[in-house]
């Protein structure tokens, strides 16, 4: 300890020289309840490997080795949750969570490129050539026929109606000529139960409440087509919608999402009353501008939403690029349970990705770059056996809501109402790499409960403050996660992000197994003894 005499206090930072600071614990003894003591303290916690004792909270030491840039400390909190009940361990596998795709994953642009299946042919083609056609078309359309669309505007009410297609004979829907063919605004295309049945190249306008509604339907894709403002929408309008009872394994594929002012999400994912759509996949989209900001209900993309958000969606929501998302404080919001968030990149957009309701949830993979632009935000978290790993989060400036990774607290407990914040239990968070942002790692901000059995580990900050309990966690490890400058941690500039150099401290680090976490964040193998953060060095 210091040699000042003194006695240090929650909340308190204490230096020390730097012959103390370790990758092992150091513990001192606690009070009997010292965790009150603690209760709404902010507590600097980096380096250390933390055990954690039974019945008592043991005094925080922080040590800062102020010459390298480096920190250290150790947080002990008791075993047992507010409940009762034993801390757990890392959620159970989810499978549609495995970390996978292609390896490695470009930090540029061109990821959107991939994974770009051709539009199938089919053994029937009708040429239409203008809007009481296209409507005379659907009318009859069968199996293994596809609709070309020529150039021009098509203005009304479209419906393909309880056709059963198949894989090898779909229903295809697609412009002669990408993004000429126009569906006017004011008018809506619905695909209302129905299965394998492709929409290609065309270009909606906003003005209608839904553009283009996939309802009680299946095995629908969405690819290629273009979304973007015309007249003024309605009071909130849903460009995108999926939706219905038995709706599931539909996919949205490397369509342009643009320019929306009007409330509502470009891409909404519900499903009937109780049951979220499921197995769906959106992959490789750009969802660029949507603003200017509102309280709710303006998010780029909800996945979900809290009246059904105890049920399982699988759904995947991959390799997609979200630029300037400002309608709502979270650009992506997941409202469903076992639901996959990865290999995104969101850019100088004010909303975060936000896992808001549901249960068992992966994000990881991610890139989120701020850029410097006011109120840009990272991660934020709620609810039940969360994981959240090999994120890379840089730039950004927002706090409180918008910090860089926020693990909040919750208004609501397991088993509460469904529109409340439910509190973060068992979470874990590991792996992740923060440069450059306002805020680091923060924990229990803005709602009244902290968070339960939650699991910190092999995290990096840099010169990204430090991971702050505004509430302490009841239970779980806070530990080896590093604190420091750029240069002290040895990271360097490649460009897209700023990763490890051989001679870096934070090779071979990692503490605990984590056998989830095979890849880092572009996708390379973490073979042997993993590195600290979201980037495993290649030797």
């Amino acid at each position: 300890m210091p040699n000042d005499g003194a006695v240090h206090g929650p909340g308190t930072s204490v230096r020390m020289p730097a012959f103390c600071v370790s990758r092992c614990p150091l513990v001192l003894p606690g009070t009997a309840e010292p965790w009150r003591a603690l209760t709404g303290a902010e507590v600097v916690v980096s380096h250390g490997r933390r055990a954690v004792s039974r019945h008592v909270l043991a005094v925080v030491v922080v040590a800062v080795l102020a010459g390298a840039g480096l920190g250290t400390a150790i947080l002990l909190p008791r075993v047992t949750s507010p409940t009762g009940g034993p801390v757990a361990g890392p959620p159970p596998a989810v499978p549609s969570a495995t970390p996978g795709g292609p390896a490695p994953r470009p930090l540029d642009d061109s990821f959107l490129a991939g994974d770009d299946d051709p539009v199938p042919a089919t053994a029937r083609t009708v040429d239409v050539a203008n809007s009481a056609a296209l409507s005379d078309a659907l009318e009859s359309v069968r199996g293994g026929t596809t609709l070309v669309l020529a150039d021009g505007t098509y203005d009304g009410g479209f419906t393909v109606r309880g056709v059963a297609a198949t894989a090898d004979a779909p229903v295809v829907v697609r412009a002669a000529n990408p993004g000429k063919a126009v569906v006017a605004s004011g008018s809506a295309l619905v695909v209302r139960n129905s299965a394998h049945v492709v929409v290609a190249g065309l270009t909606f306008r906003s003005g209608a409440s839904t553009l283009l509604k996939l309802e009680s339907s299946n095995n629908v894709r969405v690819t290629h087509n273009t979304f973007d403002r015309g007249g003024a929408g309605e009071e909130s309008s849903k460009w995108l919608y999926i939706g219905g009872a038995d709706s599931h394994q539909n996919r949205v594929d490397h369509n342009t999402f643009q320019n929306k002012i009007d409330s509502g999400n470009y891409l909404t994912l519900d499903g009937s009353a109780t049951q979220v759509s499921q197995n769906d996949r959106i992959d490789h989209n750009r969802f660029l501008r949507i603003g200017p900001r509102a309280e709710n209900e303006k998010e780029a993309v909800r996945l979900g939403w809290s009246k059904i958000s105890m049920s399982s969606g699988f759904t995947v929501f991959e390799y997609n690029l979200l630029e300037e998302c400002d309608g709502d404080p979270e650009a992506v919001s997941v409202k469903a349970s076992d639901m996959t968030v990865r290999y995104n990149t969101v850019r100088r957009s004010q909303g975060v990705l936000s896992l808001r309701h549901g249960n068992r949830n992966s994000l990881y993979g991610n890139v989120v770059l701020g850029e410097g632009r006011p109120g840009a935000g990272g991660i934020r978290l709620y609810g039940a056996d969360n994981r959240v790993f090999n994120n890379y989060v840089a730039g950004t400036t927002g706090t409180g809501y918008d910090s860089a990774l926020s693990i909040d607290g919750g208004d609501a407990g397991p088993g509460g109402e469904l529109n409340k914040h439910h509190r973060v239990d068992n979470a874990v968070v590991v792996f992740n790499t923060l440069v450059d942002n306002a805020t680091g790692i923060v924990i229990g901000e803005n709602y009244p409960e902290p968070p339960v059995n939650l699991v910190v580990e092999n995290n990096l900050l840099a010169d990204s403050g430090d991971v702050r309990q505004v509430k302490a966690p009841s239970g779980g490890s806070l530990a080896n996660n590093t604190v420091g400058t750029k240069s002290a941690l040895g990271l360097t500039d490649t460009g897209p992000a700023w990763k490890l150099t051989a001679g870096s401290p934070e090779i071979d680090k990692a503490v605990g197994r984590y056998d989830f976490v095979t890849t880092d964040f572009e996708g390379r193998p973490r073979d042997g003894a993993k590195d600290v953060g979201a980037d495993e060095h290649e030797s």
